[in-house]
């Protein structure tokens, strides 16, 4: 956690060795929150794993796309509403 509240997560990766990815996050808009890279994460890895189907099956495929939409609500205790969070997604292949 930085200073300023914004949660800060360094990812490393060993192969390639040396690899590491830095993320920003905070529940208040100023970076993207959770829900938003658990759902850019699941969008990522379909796409990574449509790829390697596709390159198995050696397909003529050049490119591909996922436009993914998704919504989230604040749960019960954390809204004040009393019920349970929802999360409303849309997937659309193009």
């Amino acid at each position: 956690m930085r200073d300023d509240g914004v949660k800060e997560i360094q990812q490393m990766q060993y192969s390639p060795y040396g690899t590491s990815f830095r993320f920003l996050s905070s529940e208040d808009g100023r970076a993207p929150d959770s829900n938003t890279y658990i759902s850019a994460g699941i969008g990522f890895c379909f796409m990574t794993q449509f790829g390697r189907f596709v390159s198995m099956l050696k397909l003529d495929l050049p490119e591909y796309r996922i436009v993914q939409v998704t919504h989230f609500s604040l749960g019960g205790a954390s809204g004040g509403t009393g019920r349970a969070g929802r999360i409303r997604s849309r997937p659309m292949f193009t």
